[in-house]
């Protein structure tokens, strides 16, 4: 098992120590990181049971790169987890995360993002857009990006 933490394009994989308790590796990674960089531990392929020693250990923050398994784990482990979509994400299934996720880290073209707000608003939630501001330009409807990490808020 392997933790991830990232503080904008700086991608840092750090190893679980096995035969460690998992408290003890959570907090051992936490102290690593600077002040402001918040720590999402990734759910791909990982169990509830898994996700929930995490959970009683401290962590709060988790990242699902598909939606249909984002949604899944949702219904099973306690509500006040905020949820990060880190994977791609079409657009035929921006309907069904608005509103369930704090955080998408993959928004990668003018449609899905026009597919967001249009959501977002049908949904009466507010979608903060973090992009705009670090598009170079668009081209064939897709986002040319400065760096590799661009945050919707829903």
């Amino acid at each position: 098992m392997q933790i991830l933490s990232s503080t904008g394009n700086d991608v840092r994989c750090i190893p679980y120590i096995c035969g460690m308790p998992v408290k003890e590796n959570l907090d051992r990674l936490k102290s690593t990181l600077p002040e402001g960089v918040t720590l999402v531990a990734v759910t791909k392929t990982r169990t509830t049971e898994k996700l929930l020693e995490l959970y009683h250990a401290g962590q709060r923050v988790f990242g699902e790169n598909r939606v249909q398994e984002l949604l899944e784990k949702k219904k099973q482990l306690p509500a006040d987890i905020e949820w990060h979509l880190i994977g791609h994400l079409q657009t035929n299934k921006v309907k069904s995360v608005v509103g369930e996720v704090a955080l998408i880290h993959s928004v990668d073209s003018i449609k899905l993002l026009d597919e967001l707000e249009k959501q977002g608003e049908a949904k009466g939630k507010i979608i903060t857009n973090e992009v705009d501001h670090q598009l170079l330009h668009k081209s064939q409807g897709r986002l040319l990006r400065k760096d590799s990490c661009h945050l919707i808020f829903l």
